[in-house]
């Protein structure tokens, strides 16, 4: 994080300055809006995402500055926004993953193309869930929101070779499972 936006989020954590939090906000919205667009397709949702996301901030602003990798917390803070949109725009409850992470190429008009996305989606879901509980947040962390390694490494406060070491745990699993399902699927 720079030396800027760390001073902004003390200003704003400790001070409870609005022309800090307006500043961060305005250096960040472009970022965050584009970010948002990726999963929810929709202007008006992007922008109400970025703007919950930001209020979320400013009530709990307290808290601001004892963020370590604020890239990283504000991009999840966003897509984790866009998914409770998602949820409520779909009317159903979904695992992040089971959307974003695959993407089939099938032609959905066909009902029995559409209903072998479904399937394998919900195969490759299946995998992801049955990860151990660290295994699968790191994967998802990478997978999903584009994190590096090393950022992973940095929020999680553990070594980049351990990263690695759960990402090839994690791809071997579902792999497995992928290649199960073909053979006996």
């Amino acid at each position: 994080m720079t030396s800027d936006i760390h001073l902004l989020l003390r200003q704003i954590s400790e001070e409870e300055s609005h022309s800090a939090f307006e500043r961060l906000y305005r250096i960040y919205f472009r970022k965050c809006f584009s970010f948002a667009m990726y999963y929810l397709k929709s202007t008006e949702l992007a922008e109400e995402t970025v703007s919950d996301v930001f209020l979320n901030f400013w009530q709990n602003r307290t808290l601001l500055a004892n963020i370590k990798d604020w890239d990283s917390y504000l991009y999840i803070s966003v897509r984790n926004q866009a998914f409770l949109y998602l949820n409520k725009e779909i009317g159903k409850q979904e695992d992040s993953i089971n959307s974003f992470i695959v993407e089939i190429d099938i032609n959905e008009d066909n009902p029995e193309s559409a209903l072998l996305k479904q399937e394998l989606t919900e195969v490759i879901q299946h995998a992801v869930d049955q990860l151990p509980e660290k295994c699968k947040m790191i994967y998802q962390m990478i997978r999903e929101d584009g994190l590096s390694y090393k950022q992973v490494s940095n929020i999680l406060e553990i070594s980049e070779r351990t990263v690695n070491t759960q990402m090839t745990i994690a791809i071997k699993k579902i792999k497995a499972v992928l290649n199960d399902y073909f053979q006996n699927g």
